[in-house]
Order: C-alpha cells, then structure tokens, then sequence
C-alpha cells in the first residue's frame, strides 16, 4: 500500500513519544479477545516450560499491563506459537495499525536481550500471512503482509510464532524461555463501508493536464496516465499503468464527491493519495500540488500545499471558518521540473485517489427551541409559582407558592426563585401556616401540607394539614380496600389555615390507612399506619 510520505517526519516525532499515527486519531483501541491457538514451545535446553504464571495464554487477553508481574503475560517458549483473536476487525489504515507488547524484566533493548518472532496476520484464522520478524515490542502496518494482490483492508487474528535463538543470550538456556507476550493492541476499529456510502471521488469535474519533461513524446503526458476513472472510488494504492492520472506539470484537475463529506475542526478530513515509483521520501521526489475546496463547485478555497500522499485538515488556509462541509477538491500541481530528469515519468504530482476520513456530512433537523417553563398558578393563571426559602434558615427550609404576581420581586429578594421547589426540605405545616400569613402577595401553598404524629400509632392519631387558600376541607380516612372509616368537613378563614385534628381509630384493625384531604383546589394524601 501507497505510504503517507510527506508526514514521515510527524510520524517520527509520534514515535518518539510512543503513538503512532492511528493512536494520534483512533476513536478507541482493540485487544485480543480470545485464545484461538497456543502451542506452548520449550525452554533454551529444550526441556518444558512448567512455570505456571508464565504459560496461561489468558494472559494475553485485555488491554496489555505493561510490566513483568508474574501471571500477567505468557511465555511462548522456543518455537512455540500462539494465536490471538482481536475483539473487533482491525482497521488497515495509512500507517502502523497495531501492536505487539512483549515485556522483558528491566526492559532491555534487543541488543541486550534478542528475544524474537514472526508476526502473521488473518481474517479468517485459516489464511495467514507474514509480516515481517520482531524484537522485543513492535508496531506493524497490515499493509505489509506479503503474498497479497490487494493489502486486506482489515484483520481479525495475529499469530506470534518464537524464533528467538537462545545461542544470543549470556544466560544458561535452561533459564530461557522465548518471546514473552502481554497484549496486543489495535489502533482502530475497521467500520464496514455501507452500500452507496463508500467517501471517495464519484466524478472528476474538470482535468486540464500539464507537460511532461520528455520531448520524444512533445513533453505530453503519456496516454495511459490521463484516464480520469482511475482516481474513482477507492484507490488502489499502487502504481500500476491506469491506476492514477498525473497531472502534468501545472496541470490541474476538480473532482467531486458523490455526497458533502464532512469536516471535523481540528482533525484530517481526507487523504490524498499520489502514486509514485519506489515510495520516494519529498525531498528526493518533490512532486507538490496546491489543494483547494469548494461547497458549490464555483467558488474555490486555498487549502495548503502538499507533496506526495498526506492525510489533511481541510479547515485551513483561506478557508471560510466553520466550514462543516465540501464537496468539491482541485489539485494544481506546482512541481518543479527542473527537480526532475529528463524522463516520461517527470510528469508532476500523480493522483490515485482522495479518501474522506469523516463520512458523509447529514444535516441535523433544526431543533425546535425548548418551550418556556410556564409557572403560571391560579384558578385564573393570573399568578406566578415560586419557591420560597425562609430567612435565617440558611436555605435547608422551603415551600412551593403560589403568590400574587405583583409581589414575586419581594420573594426573590430574600432568595426565593421562580418556579417550583424540589420538596427535599420540606416545611412542616404548622410552620408553613405562620409563614403565610406573615408574607405578601396573598400565597397559596402548593406542597402536599399533611402530616401526623404519632405515626405509627397505636389508637388515636392527630393529623395535621395546612390548607392552601381559605374556604372549605374536607378529611377522609381510607383504609387499605379504599373504603372511607372517618370523614369530617371543615371552615377555614384566612387565619385558620392550620388544622389539627385528633382521630381515634382504636375500634378499626391495626395496619395502612390513607389520609386524603380534599380542598376546593386541591387533593393531598398522607400515609399513616396503626399498631397493636
């Protein structure tokens, strides 16, 4: 597969710091899953490894832990073979793509302690192919498993054969025991592309090819690398006759995408992939292109300058802040000829392909603004539901209201809000009744004012209730069958909100009984319970 060369020098500083480019941008990792093989090889003499905290291949499962305690890794042993089974496919992207994580006491170099294996990778557990040899901890880029046509664009096993060679160790054999494995690590989860969805270049809009530096062919760029399908859909990441166009030096071409892509600030939003022989580094190739984006195909943005392949941020350069979109990319070479031999293949920067990294842009339905609270009370809607905090009570005390509009402004300035309590610190009615009376605005009480004490009791039970504006109550005693056992009408003036009422019910079974209190506006309920 084409390797991204312009970012060398961004994926050298990232493996400085132990990331890879994947780790940079993955939206999450993947670990091995499951065991789908282990055949356990032999110490350095050749006798059996029988350490039991070295030989569970479980230890292999989860997310690496990263040190050398015993029973968190495996020990393949000398020739020994295990398999693992990621969690999820794992995604073959520009790059590195996953990890081994192999733990040696002290962590060692490879000079100091050599131990090694082959690195095979599957998607079906049948088919494997090899990678490459490793020492010690490695990255490994999917794109380079051998004896493929097409690199697979994603793998589900990896297996880790021992090749390591105890003759390379100062150590006795017989304390030796091959390539020890903590985990392996996937940088991103490979996403099956949906039908109709795959974000790659749907139609070239306009190509107007540049010269090349070859006068046996009137400095024209050769026939075969002017087909424009080759750079639809996904690209083929090789250099093969048809398989990219070059542009020619100054040469240009707009392509366009089957659908907006969408655009993420701050993050690469496509790779742009060139073409050319041997994976050349920049500067011993400098095939460079000026990129520029549209949203209507009409007025067009500078992005940046590139050189080869490279993984971009789109939202850059002269390009309109906020942009959450394009459609349209034109790339106009700016090689420079006289970088180049006289050759047919000087013929400046080669397009494979363009690959959207974000999908598809899908406009959200506007949202409709949140209705505002209404706390309109009153039989007439005519007054405001407020949340009254007591002074001095350092805000541990508040009641539900509904209070004459005009005065709402006198209770905010004594902390009281808008709206409704939460009923977490609840007033007892007998001084909810005092409070009332002495605030303005003619408030009605909202919470649920009933209580009772004792309760439980035993016979008789003195419930207790506030009502919320004056006029008439009435009090129901249910018990469990809803049948009513008491039942009593009351008066209440302005300043007779407040009733205690003593009930006896020593005549009555002991278990729940219901209060219910109904007021002209209302109906409160109270639990109580008798015992015997």
């Amino acid at each position: 597969m084409q390797k991204l060369k312009l970012l060398m020098a961004a994926i050298i500083v990232l493996a400085m710091t132990g990331l890879s480019v994947q780790q940079a941008n993955a939206t999450g990792s993947v670990y091995a899953g499951d065991v789908a093989l282990f055949e356990i090889g032999t110490l350095g003499d050749g006798s059996p490894v029988t350490d039991p905290t070295r030989t569970d291949p479980d230890a292999a499962l989860g997310e690496p832990v990263g040190d050398n305690s015993p029973g968190s890794f495996v020990s393949i042993g000398f020739g020994g073979i295990l398999v693992l089974e990621f969690s999820d496919k794992v995604a073959n992207n520009a790059g590195d793509d996953f990890r081994i994580v192999e733990v040696t006491n002290g962590n060692p170099d490879c000079s100091g302690y050599p131990e090694r294996a082959e690195i095979w990778v599957s998607q079906d557990n049948v088919d494997f192919y090899f990678i490459e040899e490793i020492c010690l901890d490695a990255d490994l880029d999917i794109s380079n498993a051998q004896g493929l046509s097409e690199p697979l664009s994603w793998i589900k096993f990896v297996k880790i054969i021992d090749v390591t060679d105890a003759s390379e160790f100062s150590q006795s054999p017989s304390l030796l025991d091959g390539y020890d494995v903590d985990g392996i690590v996937g940088f991103a989860i490979y996403e099956e592309p949906k039908v109709g969805e795959e974000c790659f270049i749907a139609e070239v809009v306009e190509f107007n090819p540049g010269f090349a530096k070859y006068p046996p062919n009137n400095n024209e760029v050769l026939a075969d690398r002017l087909d424009t399908d080759a750079v639809l859909g996904e690209p083929s990441r090789n250099n093969a006759a048809g398989e990219f166009i070059s542009l020619g030096f100054g040469g240009d071409v707009t392509v366009k995408f089957g659908d907006k892509i969408k655009l993420i600030e701050g993050e690469d939003d496509v790779i742009i992939w060139e073409t050319s022989f041997g994976d050349p580094s920049c500067s011993a190739y400098p095939e460079t292109a000026d990129v520029y984006v549209s949203q209507n195909g009409t007025d067009f943005y500078f992005v940046t300058d590139i050189c080869l392949t490279v993984s971009l941020d789109l939202n850059q350069g002269d390009v309109p802040a906020g942009w959450e979109w394009i459609q349209y990319i034109k790339l106009v070479d700016t090689s420079n000829p006289n970088s180049f031999s006289t050759s047919p293949n000087s013929d400046g920067y080669d397009l494979d392909g363009i690959e959207c990294l974000n999908g598809f842009y899908v406009e959200e339905d506007p949202k409709e603004p949140e209705p505002e609270p209404d706390y309109s009370c009153g039989k007439k809607g005519n007054k405001t539901l407020v949340c009254h905090r007591p002074p001095g009570q350092g805000g541990n005390k508040e009641l539900t209201l509904c209070v004459g509009t005009p005065a709402v402004p006198a209770f905010l300035a004594i902390g009281g809000s808008i709206g409704p309590c939460n009923n977490t610190n609840r007033i007892a009615p007998q001084e909810a009744e005092k409070l009332i009376k002495e605030l303005p605005g003619e408030p009605v009480v909202i919470d649920n004012m009933v209580a009772a004490y004792p309760n439980p009791f035993r016979e008789t039970v003195n419930i207790v209730y506030v009502v919320p504006a004056p006029g008439n109550s009435e009090m129901h005693i249910l018990d469990i069958n809803g049948r009513t056992v008491k039942s009593n009408m009351y008066t209440h003036t302005r300043d007779n909100l407040l009733n205690d009422v003593s009930v006896d019910l020593s005549n009555h079974a002991p278990g729940i009984y219901l209060v219910k209190i109904v007021t002209e506006d209302d109906v409160f309920t109270y639990k109580i319970q008798s015992v015997r």
